[in-house]
């Protein structure tokens, strides 16, 4: 027995297509978004003394953040004083 081409079927919804050919479209790729990474250069006077729970080191950066919510309908503002070490860049906050 001869199996002859009789069209295409769309194996999901069943639809019957009678052609031996046919154009697939396909949504053209868009490029990816940069990412841009803001990073303020850091100076030697940011350097503070501070003993790594990690390696040795003495020397840390210190960087203050701020930190703002609301609970309980009241507004708080926070700041986070955190250091990452000069020597192995492992970085903490101390509480």
């Amino acid at each position: 027995m001869k199996k002859t081409f009789d069209g295409f079927t769309c194996p999901r919804c069943g639809h019957h297509i009678e052609k031996e050919s046919f154009d697939v479209k396909r949504p053209e790729k868009t490029a990816p978004e940069p990412i841009y990474i803001l990073d303020s250069p850091v100076s030697e006077d940011q350097t503070v003394t501070r003993a790594c729970p990690v390696c040795d080191g003495n020397k840390a950066y210190k960087t203050i953040l701020t930190s703002q919510g609301e609970h309980a309908g009241v507004k708080q503002d926070r700041a986070i004083e955190r250091y990452t070490c000069v020597k192995c860049r492992h970085t903490w906050i101390e509480k």
